[in-house]
């Protein structure tokens, strides 16, 4: 049953132990993409492309915060950029999170997976389950699998 709020938990999937790793100490949000605040209008940031490949200690980045990279208005070399720089930047890790399953589905065959990225779905409400299946079969090394939370009023 769905609850009220989506909740990522690494130590609750556990990723970390299979993936040898300790609990995350840095999340830097990477922002390659920008909507305005009525997220009507799509801006490309493409100078902030090779920002991960300057930072030499490992990070989780997490690649966008209020946008969406596979949104229908980034153009698809725009997104092969974007896993391009993460494919380089090999020492970092990469959480990448969509509500556009569709585009990810369609997209998914002609991307190049990285193993340091982590692919997931926003899960809001029951009808949007179906979003988890395009995760399934996307075709990324690792995905984030969503856990169930209970909002506090």
């Amino acid at each position: 049953m769905y609850k009220d709020r989506l909740h990522w938990s690494l130590d609750s999937l556990a990723l970390l132990p299979k993936l040898n790793m300790e609990r995350p100490t840095t999340l830097i949000l990477f922002l390659l993409i920008f909507c305005n605040t009525a997220f009507a209008t799509v801006q490309l940031l493409p100078d902030r492309l090779e920002w991960p490949l300057h930072q030499k200690q490992p990070k989780k980045i997490f690649v966008n915060s209020m946008s969406d990279l596979f949104h229908s208005q980034v153009p698809e070399d725009y997104i092969q950029q974007v896993f391009n720089t993460m494919r380089q930047a090999h020492w970092h890790t990469f959480q990448v999170l969509t509500k556009r399953s569709g585009r990810l589905r369609q997209l998914a065959p002609r991307i190049d997976w990285p193993k340091n990225v982590w692919m997931g779905v926003s899960v809001e409400n029951d009808a949007m389950t179906a979003r988890i299946n395009a995760l399934r079969g996307c075709g990324a090394p690792i995905t984030l699998n969503p856990c169930w939370v209970r909002s506090l009023p």
